[in-house]
């Protein structure tokens, strides 16, 4: 590496300048302490090979002071200890590294208050040291230090640890040395190790980023939301090193969680069937966290208060040394939650991970939400059919049951109206032809009624044939002229295409009577119906309109709906059954047109359909 091989003496250096400054002057000692401070700043012109760059700059202080050890302790604020992480020892001195991990920084009060502080802490004899050090005399002590110097490590605004430079031969260690020089040095570890710490932090939340963006598309391009969670699951717990993590959602009212979806590192053993059907009110520590929107970190299942115990007991069945919990919300209401476990060793989230995790569990709570509206919709739909279908049925069995008895009636009263033997009087042929009229009618309805069943049970095809559009509108008119003559209705006909086209001929007949017949019906007396047939691309277009009673305007988006009426009393007055436009409207969309009114109330109305022809479908005259 660069760094070593440019300085690959420093030993041999220091120990040359040391030598010299025992016979020199008191500014040769300062130039080589400037010279000491140039190589410990080449040092960290990089932030890669963190622990050999450290170990030299130990190496270094240790040299510069004629230390017996050089010690980097970094702090542990969640767990309140101190760990020695990098050491550097002179020739012949014993290593103490492993001896001085997990050290409580509750026990060294005296220490922890004057580093908080920024203090550097100069103890030139161990043994002098007070009463209220007295624990960290006792460690001192058992490691045989006389003499130790200790520098605040800080980073940023906060003190993250301290170097301390130790003798165990004799006392007031760095006695010949500027104690500002020496603090400059460690003050360029600081800076090395801020510039370290946002470079950390700048990585993570790129990787956070990375990740947050992969869970998007996951959530967002899913065919299978099973699959999608499961791959969310690994995508989070691969970034933060979980063991295991677990998908819960809650059914029957927020009682029973189930784990839905679980990812497991590989040789993890899965937790599946120990985490179903879950009683919520027996975990309600848990529970009431989640329900206040709280994300639940457990660091340590021991260190749970004595009202979680039914989630300290589960925790350690299934090994989980640490967790981290986030609430998934529904409409207003939990519907599950999310947890990254881990069952290797005690880990801890920073804000980062935690603002990832929420944003994944809100991603997370809105597909379920939409996946249960989705099933809420097609439940709905499936009910709605099932209606639809039994509806159906028993129109048409209902219909069927009816149009029996009803021809059978019909029959005879043809016959008793017919007056075959000449013994009826007056009044009892007007009878029967009253039952005849009456029969024709109500067969009529329940014809309609037939129709509409059929079409909605998809039973209804059309039979296409050739026809021709002024012949057909010549049979239409022996239907209708007669009903309106009765009333003094004029009916103009304005159609000039002799011309053959290709569709359901009784459909059309039914489309053109059903119109034709209601703007009879609700035209006055004296009132005037024209019928107009023009071609608009490649469409005929057919339009009938009256000088009726109008429809109110909040009444036309439904006046195709079935069984309805633009006003309820004129089924009273001019009776029907609402479905003589809706057949029209299902007939028209059957072969592929469409239909569509224009009214004004009290004036009359324009009722318009186009279906589609080809250019073949013309024949000239």
């Amino acid at each position: 590496m660069a760094f070593i091989e440019n300085q690959c003496s420093i030993q041999a250096q220091l120990d040359k300048n040391i030598n010299f400054d025992l016979n020199t002057q008191q500014s040769q000692q300062k130039a080589f302490t400037r010279e000491a401070i140039k190589i410990l700043s080449s040092l960290f012109t990089e932030l890669d090979n963190f622990d050999e760059r450290i170990e030299k700059s130990l190496l270094i202080l240790g040299t510069l002071t004629q230390a017996s050890r050089a010690h980097l302790f970094l702090f542990n604020n969640e767990e309140m200890i101190m760990d020695n992480t990098h050491e550097w020892c002179a020739d012949g001195v014993l290593p103490k590294k492993d001896l001085l991990q997990g050290l409580s920084m509750n026990r060294l009060q005296w220490l922890m208050g004057k580093m908080r502080k920024g203090e550097i802490i100069h103890i030139n004899d161990v043994n002098s040291l007070s009463e209220v050090a007295q624990n960290e005399k006792e460690i001192l002590l058992t490691e045989n230090v006389k003499s130790i110097i200790l520098f605040p490590l800080v980073n940023g605004n906060k003190v993250v640890g301290f170097v301390s430079l130790a003798n165990t031969t004799y006392n007031d260690v760095g006695e010949k040395n500027d104690t500002e020089a020496l603090k400059t040095m460690i003050d360029i570890m600081g800076q090395f190790f801020k510039e370290r710490e946002y470079k950390k932090q700048l990585n993570a939340k790129i990787k956070i980023q990375k990740t947050v963006n992969n869970v998007q598309s996951i959530l967002i391009n899913h065919y299978d939301s099973d699959e999608a969670f499961v791959s969310v699951l690994q995508e989070v717990s691969k970034l933060t090193k979980a063991t295991h993590s677990y998908l819960f959602q809650f059914r029957n009212g927020e009682n029973i969680a189930d784990m839905t979806h679980e990812w497991c590192a590989e040789s993890m053993p899965s937790h599946r069937e120990k985490l179903h059907n879950l009683n919520s009110g027996k975990f309600h520590w848990f529970t009431g966290r989640l329900k206040r929107n709280e994300v639940i970190q457990i660091v340590d299942p021991n260190r749970l208060p004595p009202e979680a115990a039914a989630e300290k007991k589960l925790l350690q069945t299934l090994g989980i040394k640490s967790l981290i919990a986030f609430p998934i919300w529904g409409e207003k209401k939990l519907a599950g939650f999310l947890t990254i476990n881990n069952t290797e060793r005690i880990a801890r989230w920073d804000q980062n991970d935690i603002y990832m995790l929420l944003v994944i569990a809100d991603s997370v709570g809105a597909v379920i939400k939409k996946e249960k509206a989705n099933k809420a919709f097609l439940r709905a739909k499936s009910l709605e059919e099932d209606v639809k279908t039994t509806k159906t049925e028993f129109i048409a069995t209902m219909s069927h049951e009816l149009r029996t008895p009803l021809n059978a009636i019909i029959g005879f009263s043809q016959l008793l109206s017919s007056n075959r033997y000449g013994n009826m009087n007056e009044k009892e042929l007007k009878y029967s032809f009253s039952i005849l009229k009456g029969g024709k009618h109500l067969l009529n309805l329940i014809n309609d009624i037939l129709d509409f069943s059929k079409i909605h049970s998809n039973k209804m095809e059309l039979n296409i044939e050739t026809i021709n559009l002024k012949e057909i509108c010549d049979e239409i008119k022996t239907f209708i002229t007669p009903l309106a003559t009765k009333k003094g209705i004029t009916v103009e006909y304005n159609n000039k295409f002799d011309i053959d086209i290709n569709l359901d001929k009784l459909k059309f007949i039914q489309i053109m009577s059903n119109l034709l017949s209601n703007a009879v019906k609700f035209t006055p007396d004296k009132g005037k119906v024209s019928v107009d047939i023009d071609f608009v691309a490649e469409y005929v277009q057919v339009s009938v309109t009256d000088s009726g009673i109008g429809i109110p305007e909040h009444k036309l988006n439904m006046i195709f709906d079935p069984f309805i009426q633009a006003d309820s009393s004129n089924t009273r007055k001019y009776g029907g059954t609402g479905l003589g436009l809706a057949l029209v409207k299902e007939y028209v969309e059957m072969h592929g047109g469409t239909i569509w009114v224009e009214s004004e109330l009290g004036k009359g109305s324009t009722f318009t359909f186009t279906i589609p022809v080809n250019d073949n479908d013309f024949v000239n005259d």
